[in-house]
C-alpha cells in the first residue's frame, strides 16, 4: 500500500505484517517496513508505538531523538534504532528518502541496550546490512513468500553488526576479556585468583574486575566455579571417576564445597546429576 502522511511524496511504500505466536516467542520478527521519500515537512511524533525502529538514510538528511536523549543529526548513509516503547520524534527539516522497519521480539530489549549508547549506529560492513534491509523490504514489495525464520535470521544479522561495530577500545576490551575467559576454561582446575588474572590481562585488580564484569556479568572467581562447575557436569556423565576426585581434579579445596558450589547453581547434587537421565 502507499503511505498517507504529512511530508511523505507518492510512490512510498509501506508494508504491515501480523507475526505468528511461534514469532513473538522466539524470533525477531517485522511489524511493518517502509521506504519513503519525505519533504521538508516530514516528522513523527509519538508517545510510545510498541516496537524497536530500525531506520536507514538513503538520501538527505533528518534527525532522530528518544528516551529523553538529546537530538541527533543524520545524514545519508546513516542508521538509527530506537526504542518506541519510549517518547520518540524523527524527521526531516530539508527532505530526505529513508528506508525502515519497526521490529520486535523477546531480544530486542536487551540487543537494544547494548547496542545504542546513541540513537546513530556505524555498521561493521554497511553494505551487507543494507542489503539485509532491502531483503527485509523485498520480501514484501515483491509480495514473496513471509519466512519468519528468514526474517530473523536477516535482522540478527543486522544487529550483530551493530554490536560488532563498537569503538576500537571497546573491542579491544572485549578481545582482553575473550582471552581471560578462555584461559579460565581451559584451567579450571587453578587457583586462579584476581591479582593472577589482572596481571595477566597487564591490568589493575580493581579495572579489571570492573572490566571483567561488564563483559561477562560475572566476578572473576564466580566465573571460574561456573567453568568448573560446567567441567564437572561434563566428567559427570561421561567417566566413573568419584565424586571426590572429580572436586579435587577442578581445583575444590573439598569434596563438600564441591558439593556446595555444584547444588547452589544447578539446584541438585552431583550424584543427583548424574543418576539423571
Amino acid at each position: 500500500m502507499q503511505a498517507i502522511g504529512k511530508g511523505i511524496m507518492p510512490d512510498s511504500p509501506l508494508y504491515f505484517y501480523t507475526p505468528s505466536s511461534l514469532a513473538k516467542e522466539i524470533y525477531f520478527y517485522p511489524l511493518c517496513t517502509g521506504k519513503y521519500h519525505c519533504d521538508k515537512n516530514y516528522i513523527v511524533r509519538r508517545h510510545n508505538y510498541d516496537s524497536y525502529l530500525l531506520l536507514y538514510v538513503i538520501r538527505g538528511k533528518g534527525y532522530a531523538e528518544c528516551c529523553s536523549q538529546p537530538r541527533h543529526a543524520l545524514k545519508s548513509g546513516d542508521f538509527a534504532l530506537l526504542d518506541c516503547y519510549n517518547p520518540h520524534c524523527y524527521g526531516s527539516q530539508d527532505g530526505w528518502d529513508i528506508l525502515w522497519i519497526h521490529f520486535d521480539g523477546p531480544l530486542a530489549p536487551k540487543f537494544f541496550s547494548v547496542i545504542s549508547a546513541s540513537p546513530v549506529l556505524r555498521s561493521r560492513d554497511t553494505d551487507h546490512t543494507v542489503r539485509s534491509m532491502y531483503r527485509l523490504f523485498n520480501v514484501f514489495h515483491e509480495h514473496g513468500k513471509i519466512e519468519e525464520p528468514l526474517f530473523n535470521k536477516y535482522l540478527t544479522d543486522i544487529l550483530t553488526s551493530f554490536l560488532a561495530s563498537s569503538d576500537s577500545q571497546a573491542s579491544s576490551s572485549s578481545s582482553l576479556m575473550e582471552d581471560i575467559r578462555t584461559y579460565i576454561s581451559d584451567h579450571p582446575h587453578l587457583d586462579l585468583s584476581l591479582n593472577a588474572l589482572a596481571e595477566r590481562a597487564n591490568l589493575s585488580p580493581y579495572y579489571f574486575l570492573r572490566l571483567f564484569k561488564k563483559e561477562t556479568g560475572f566476578t572473576p572467581h564466580e566465573y571460574l566455579i561456573l567453568a568448573r562447575i560446567n567441567t564437572a557436569k561434563f566428567y559427570l556423565k561421561t567417566t566413573t571417576l568419584s565424586i571426590k576426585d572429580i572436586a579435587y581434579s577442578l581445583g575444590f579445596s573439598s569434596e563438600s564445597s564441591f558439593c556446595t558450589s555444584f547444588k547452589k547453581i544447578e539446584q541438585c547434587t552431583p550424584n543427583e546429576y548424574r543418576q539423571s537421565s
